[in-house]
């Protein structure tokens, strides 16, 4: 798949309503910046913590009060084995009632997804994608440090036709955004 003009290349998706629940809070910042360059509008959760029953309470108790086209998870790779990672996911989403859901699996950490639309190849097998960005940016006089509006920021800016070639894991998630 490759992305037009980045706001242009959801406009069949314009209406619908996607829930995202991620990790932490530069992950947050991650996925608004993203789809905030495709122009498709988000409610973003964090999960905070690896409870599958917490994070599928969380998502059920946000479509009591509100009707979500999609519903997307995304977790980490960086503390489990894709196994372990991928039965946890399976159980979080066996206990959402929704027929259009999805669990992605980003590879060791959203911080690879900058990464990959900086031009690193192969950003999804560093060990520690965001100590890497750290000392990307050092290397231009910053710091990485772990934040919503940094993170929002860095995914706002990065090329996304780059990024989705060397990152397997964001490409799942773009295509799951723009998937009618």
């Amino acid at each position: 798949m490759v992305l037009g003009s980045d706001r242009r290349c959801a406009r069949g998706n314009i209406g619908m309503r996607y829930l995202i629940v991620v990790e932490g809070i530069s992950d947050k910042g991650v996925v608004q910046g993203i789809a905030h360059r495709l122009g498709i509008r988000i409610e973003v959760l964090v999960m905070r913590g690896n409870n599958p029953s917490k994070a599928s309470r969380i998502v059920k108790a946000k479509l009591v009060v509100k009707s979500y086209d999609k519903i997307i998870v995304l977790k980490d790779l960086h503390r489990y084995s894709e196994h372990t990672l991928r039965n946890l996911l399976n159980e979080i989403l066996s206990k959402i009632d929704h027929p259009h859901k999805y669990a992605i699996i980003v590879r060791k950490a959203i911080e690879a997804w900058i990464l990959a639309g900086m031009g690193v190849i192969n950003a999804e097998t560093i060990d520690d994608p965001a100590m890497y960005l750290d000392q990307i940016m050092k290397r231009r006089a910053k710091n990485y440090v772990k934040s919503l509006t940094l993170a929002k920021i860095l995914a706002e800016s990065i090329d996304l036709n780059k990024a989705m070639s060397n990152a397997s894991s964001l490409r799942q998630f773009i295509e799951a955004l723009q998937d009618p």
